[in-house]
């Protein structure tokens, strides 16, 4: 199913890597401004029941957040 290698720590030290989209410089207060936006942005469209935040912020710069959005009907694409 999945294409998995598996390696000791050892191996994956050894290994080269290429990062990109490297962690950033946050504060939480950028998270809040997200999610503040994100529920403005998205509670303005009338057939959204309601947007639901799910997750958590453990590594501020890394983490990202997650949302459900209820909809009264399916959406037309």
């Amino acid at each position: 199913m999945f294409d998995m290698e598996i390696f000791s720590v050892k191996e994956f030290l050894n290994k080269k890597y290429t990062f990109i989209n490297e962690p950033i410089n946050l504060m939480e207060s950028d998270y809040e401004r997200a999610l503040k936006t994100f529920v403005k942005r998205f509670s303005r469209y009338s057939n959204v029941i309601s947007i639901y935040k799910f997750g958590s912020i453990s590594s501020i710069g890394i983490s990202d957040l997650d949302f459900i959005i209820i909809l009264k009907e399916e959406p037309l694409v």
